[in-house]
C-alpha cells in the first residue's frame, strides 16, 4: 500500500490515504483507507483478504530455485502456465492442461523477463515505462 495526498480546490486542507499499489484503477483494486480514519476489526480482516490475494505464488527466491532446477536438469523442458503466471516443473504440466503453457528456451530460462507477456490493460496494473 502507498500513501498519497488529496488536495482539494475549495480550500479544505488536505488530506493523506493509503491505496493500493499494485493497480492504478480503483475499480480493480479497492482498497482505501484515510491515514487518519480507525480502522474496525472487520476491515483489517477484509485488508489482509486483499493483500494476500494480490501476492504472487512464488517468492522471487522461489521462482530463481525453480529456474535453477530446470536448468541443471539436462532432459527437463522449461514450461510456463500465462494463464497462472507460474513456471512449471514438468511434473506439474498436467494440472495446467487447459491452460495457455509454453515451452521455454534455454535463453529464456535464464532471461526471465522474456517469458512474461505484456499487461493489456496499462490503467490496470501499475508498472514502469524505462
Amino acid at each position: 500500500m502507498l500513501l498519497f495526498e488529496r488536495f482539494f480546490k475549495d480550500g479544505r486542507q488536505s488530506r493523506k490515504f493509503y491505496a493500493c499499489s499494485a493497480c492504478r484503477d480503483r475499480k480493480t483494486c479497492s482498497f482505501f483507507q484515510w491515514q487518519d480514519e480507525k480502522v474496525s476489526e472487520v476491515r483489517k480482516e477484509v485488508h489482509k483478504k486483499i493483500i494476500a490475494a494480490s501476492r504472487p505464488s512464488f517468492t522471487l527466491e522461489e521462482f530463481g530455485k525453480r529456474l535453477e532446477q530446470l536448468h541443471s536438469s539436462s532432459n527437463a523442458e522449461g514450461l510456463f502456465c500465462h494463464s497462472c503466471n507460474l513456471l512449471l516443473l514438468p511434473e506439474e504440466k498436467s494440472w495446467h492442461k487447459d491452460h495457455d503453457i509454453v515451452l521455454l528456451s534455454t535463453d529464456e530460462m535464464l532471461k526471465p523477463s522474456y517469458i512474461f507477456k505484456p499487461h493489456e490493460n496499462q490503467k490496470f496494473h501499475a508498472v514502469s515505462k524505462s
